[in-house]
Parts: structure tokens; sequence; C-alpha cells
């Protein structure tokens, strides 16, 4: 054993210890930034029913070092964002501002000049935040007024170009049609319906429809047929 030294660097990039050791770093810091909060405790998921059922709050959502922090007050959002930035710079991990944005989910959260009320002044260590009304997190995009047309568009968007980039598989005689569907699904149908499952699905708009109408082209395409064929006598099954 050698007596003890400081460790003034970090670890190299791609290092094989880095991943675990930013991991205990940003969950300790992360664990004192809640812990330390006084103004509020982060998202109010659930209100305290009774003594069997008391307040349910979500102070943060992390993937990696992506890290969403809610809360249900500006305030308190400072106050977890001032808390992360302070305990996980102990470790030598720092927030950047200028890749740091803010958004405020309400119904009117998404109009241009935002109301007062529904305007941050988020900061990390002194530099202003920028606030937005939509951005993407971990590949959906999310808006301020929770709508999902958004997403389903950029979805449709993505599904098209990877199906536009198969063309000469989609022509290629000598690949059968069973083939080019198992392509198609794995390629395609994965890409435009990613992340749909905690979608919320609102009156007059429906996922499976917009899938259904990339589908039937696409599946018309795959197999050189006329849209116009009846569907009963398609030999192209999904």
């Amino acid at each position: 054993m050698t007596r003890w030294f400081n460790v003034d660097a970090g670890t190299g990039q791609g290092d094989v210890q880095g991943p675990p050791i930013f991991n205990v770093v940003i969950n300790w810091g992360l664990e004192l930034a809640e812990k330390f909060k006084t103004i509020s405790c982060g998202l109010t998921l659930q209100h305290r029913q009774s003594s069997r059922q008391p307040e349910k709050c979500v102070t943060d959502l992390d993937y990696a070092d992506d890290i969403a922090a809610l809360d249900d007050t500006p305030e308190g959002l400072q106050e977890t964002t001032d808390n992360i930035a302070k305990y996980c710079g102990v470790g030598g991990l720092k927030m950047n501002a200028k890749k740091t944005e803010s958004m405020v989910f309400g119904k009117d959260a998404s109009q241009h000049p935002l109301p007062k009320d529904r305007t941050l002044d988020l900061t990390v260590d002194g530099n202003p935040v920028k606030q937005v009304t939509q951005f993407t997190y971990l590949g959906a995009t999310i808006t301020s007024d929770g709508k999902i047309e958004k997403e389903i568009s950029v979805r449709i968007g993505k599904a098209t170009g990877a199906f536009n980039q198969l063309n000469n598989i989609w022509k290629n005689k000598n690949i059968s049609i069973n083939n080019k569907v198992r392509i198609y699904v794995a390629g395609v149908i994965t890409i435009l319906t990613y992340g749909c499952e905690p979608q919320n699905v609102c009156v007059g708009l429906d996922m499976s429809v917009e899938c259904q109408k990339i589908d039937s082209q696409t599946i018309y395409s795959i197999g050189n047929l006329s849209m116009e064929k009846d569907p009963k006598e398609d030999p192209v099954k999904a």
C-alpha cells in the first residue's frame, strides 16, 4: 500500500473506469440535491390522501448524463438546479448552461410571447438558461402544451427517410416479399413507433391511424402493387 496522494485529473476518454466512477458521483450528487431541498419536494405526482397514501413526488428523471429536473414552482426548480450543480461539482462534474434548457408545461405554455406566469428565469452558476417550447429528450420530441402532433410528424418523417434509404432492397426482385416485410418491420416500423407507448392520444388524433397510412403505402410499394387493388386479394401480409 502506498501513501495517500491527490488525484487532480479525471479518467481519459473511453477509459473503462469512467462509467462506474461517473455513476457513483452522479448518484451521490443527485441524492444530496434531493435530500437538502427545502422549498419543495419536486413535482407532485399524487397529493396526500391519507396516512397510508402519502404525497408522492419526483425531483428528477435520469438517463446517463441526461438529467431532467422537475418541480411545481420556479423557485423549487432553481433550488434543484443549484443543488445538482453544487453537489455534483464536488465530484468534478460541471453543468453546462449552454446545453441546459428549461420548459413550462401547460395549455397556454406554447403562446408567443410567453405569459409572465409561464416565464422561467432559470440560471446555472449565474448563467441564464434558455427557455424553449419544445425539445428532444432520449429521441422523443416533447412540447410544452403536452400534445403529440409534433412527435408524430417527426416519427413519420424519420420512418419515411429510413424507408427511402432501403429503396434498393424494395426494388430487388431476388429478395422475397416475406423477407422485405421483415426488413420493413425491423428497420421502419420500429422507428415509426419508437416511444409511442406512453404517449397520450387525444380525440381526433390516433397514432395507429397514422401508422396504418404509412403501413399501407409502404407495403404496397414493397410488393410493387397498385393501391387500387382489392385488399382481400393482397398477398402481402405484415
